[in-house]
């Protein structure tokens, strides 16, 4: 093997030439990173956090077919603000899932977080299931 040599200061002026030092030095940087880093954790937790308390949330509770053009279905409804009203959509299906009937309700305002409340559903054949579609405060 060929023997090792110290580079000459030519060697290391062109090395300086193409590499220059770097004009912002490692801790701007970082306390960029620091800073946008922590602003984007504080609003993932406040929009998970928003998110997982919906203005207005509703389940089916029961059903009964009454016969073939109609189900009875009852609603269970959990609102943020019981001073406002909401709007659910209840969708009746059939053996085939396919939508056999649909009815908008309007919750009313009222005392209490949570309500039961019951409605009839008119459908075009048989259903064997109902759904709350969407529900939402205007």
């Amino acid at each position: 093997m060929g023997d090792v040599t110290a580079p000459s200061s030519d060697d290391e002026a062109r090395v300086a030439t193409r590499y220059p030092k770097s004009r912002l030095h490692g801790w701007p940087v970082m306390l960029l990173a620091i800073v946008l880093g922590t602003a984007m954790i504080g609003w993932l937790i406040w929009a998970g956090m928003d998110r997982s308390r919906p203005d207005v949330a509703a389940q089916v509770h029961s059903f009964s077919v009454v016969d073939d053009n109609q189900i009875e279905v009852t609603l269970m409804v959990d609102r943020r603000d019981p001073e406002r009203h909401a709007l659910c959509t209840i969708v009746a299906q059939s053996e085939d899932f396919e939508r056999v009937g649909e009815l908008l309700v309007t919750i009313p305002t009222g005392q209490s977080r949570t309500i039961k409340s019951s409605y009839t559903v008119r459908t075009i054949k048989r259903a064997t299931t109902a759904i709350v579609q969407n529900c939402q405060v205007p």
